[in-house]
């Protein structure tokens, strides 16, 4: 088996809180992961962890990838900075140490993988909910061909767009990609991935999205 990720017994706290607790699971090249659980219950952490941005206070974390595409919650480029999506997609090449040729090369691939090649030249503040999603994915592709970590990436689209993005993810990990996605999406028919890691401490569970929807209906 392709171990992608594999995490043992990890702790994290926050100014003396424990977040995470005794934390333990696997991941396998070309799994497709949603993290589930109420707010507070360490999703956002767990990535930022992964990421080696916060510090766990005991565990191991070993991540076997090369490259991680990361996709914040919040939406760090504002929308004063006149910056084109060409531009945004350009900073998933930095510590890559490419030619210019091979970064654009690179960055015209994610655009294209993406539908949003016609885009390029827009700036960041005219693009629509669903637009600026596909830009920050493709800054994500263009830092990561193996592993992508995305933060409620689907948190200010509406219902169609929402749809779309999901589609577009799930062709990426057909492709090879291994997704690891928190998600506040719990209307099952729009679940999507082959694992939930659920971080609700009164229902932590890691496992088969099947199981979890079949646990999910069997509870109600």
């Amino acid at each position: 088996m392709n171990k992608i990720l594999s995490i043992k017994q990890l702790t994290v706290e926050y100014d003396s809180t424990t977040i995470i607790s005794n934390l333990s699971f696997e991941l396998t090249k070309g799994d497709f992961l949603c993290v589930v659980g109420p707010n507070g219950s360490g999703k956002s952490t767990l990535l930022k962890t992964i990421l080696g941005l916060v510090k766990p206070k005991s565990g191991t974390i070993n991540v076997a990838a090369k490259t991680l595409g990361y996709m914040p919650q919040e939406n760090k480029i504002s929308d004063i900075v006149p910056a084109s999506v060409t531009e945004i997609v350009e900073t998933g090449t930095l510590n890559q140490n490419l030619s210019r040729a091979e970064q654009k090369k690179r960055i015209a691939a994610s655009l294209k993988t993406l539908g949003i090649s016609k885009l390029r030249q827009k700036t960041f503040s005219e693009l629509s909910g669903g637009q600026r999603q596909k830009a920050l994915l493709a800054r994500a592709i263009t830092a990561s061909n193996e592993l992508l970590i995305l933060d409620e990436p689907s948190n200010n689209l509406d219902h169609r767009s929402k749809l779309s993005f999901y589609a577009t993810l799930s062709r990426l990990n057909e492709s090879g990609y291994t997704i690891i996605m928190v998600t506040h999406d719990l209307d099952h028919d729009n679940l999507v991935g082959n694992m939930i890691l659920s971080l609700d401490p009164s229902n932590r569970f890691f496992g088969a999205t099947a199981e979890y929807v079949e646990r999910i209906h069997h509870d109600h």
